[in-house]
């Protein structure tokens, strides 16, 4: 009679340890899912990023740019020659 509430025992117990080691690798394939999802949105975002960049016409971006400049500079010295101007008017 020991023997055998002895072997459902053992028997127990080896199914709990089976249990945990199922539970243990289905949460780890499920990670391994998701992280595979997310890599591949990730790869997906980057090849589209290299694709933007790469169609980009640079002679343009430099002209925008170099217009901008032009009137950020002449911004600059509109406002340099109207603050003092300004100030010391301010101070009379």
């Amino acid at each position: 009679h020991w023997l055998s509430s002895d072997g459902i025992s053992l028997a127990d117990a080896a199914n709990q340890v089976t249990l945990q080691a199922h539970t243990e690798t289905g949460a780890r394939t499920q990670l391994y899912k998701n992280m595979t999802d997310i890599l591949t949105d990730h790869g997906e975002n980057i090849t589209r990023d290299i694709t933007n960049v790469s169609s980009t016409d640079v002679a343009e971006l430099a002209m925008k740019m170099m217009q901008q400049q032009t009137v950020m500079s002449m911004s600059l010295s509109m406002g340099a020659r109207i603050l003092p101007l300004s100030l010391v008017d301010y101070l009379r």
